[in-house]
């Protein structure tokens, strides 16, 4: 876009129509009413509605963020009927696992590999390893 020019000289101030290169939308009129007109503003043909192609009325009710605790993970998926919207920070509470339920647990703590040599030794191992995840309650007790 080209800089305006003005080619006038002294001290006074411009007048509008001493002012070149201006851009299309404003060189239609010296007040906002005649450039908005110029360039079709305020024609609009968008119909409010609810279809994608249409607008949301300017007087329609938003629904409300929530402010109960999100429920826990459900073993299931469910759709759901609520009426607000969940806020951007929220954090879903974890299920205790169950033979059932599908839950968070914690991490086991490490189990040595085992250098067994024989049954006895390897059963000592193997009773270690499942006490260590009944304790992260990644089994039932």
């Amino acid at each position: 876009m080209p800089q305006n020019e003005f080619p006038w000289t002294g001290s006074e101030a411009p007048t509008w129509d001493d002012i070149l290169g201006k851009p299309a939308f404003i060189a239609a009129g010296e007040d906002a009413a005649t450039a908005r007109a110029a360039v079709g503003a305020g024609t609009s043909n968008l119909a409010l509605g609810t279809t994608s192609t249409t607008a949301l009325a300017g007087d329609t009710a938003i629904p409300a963020a929530s402010s109960t605790t999100p429920a826990a993970t459900a073993a299931v998926g469910v759709i759901g009927v609520g009426t607000t919207f969940a806020r951007a920070d929220h954090v879903h509470p974890l299920n205790a696992a169950t033979t059932v339920v599908i839950g968070g647990v914690k991490q086991a703590a490490a189990q040595a590999d085992s250098v067994a040599v024989d049954v006895a030794a390897m059963v000592v191992d193997f009773n270690a390893l499942l006490a260590k995840l009944r304790t992260a309650g990644v089994l039932a007790p």
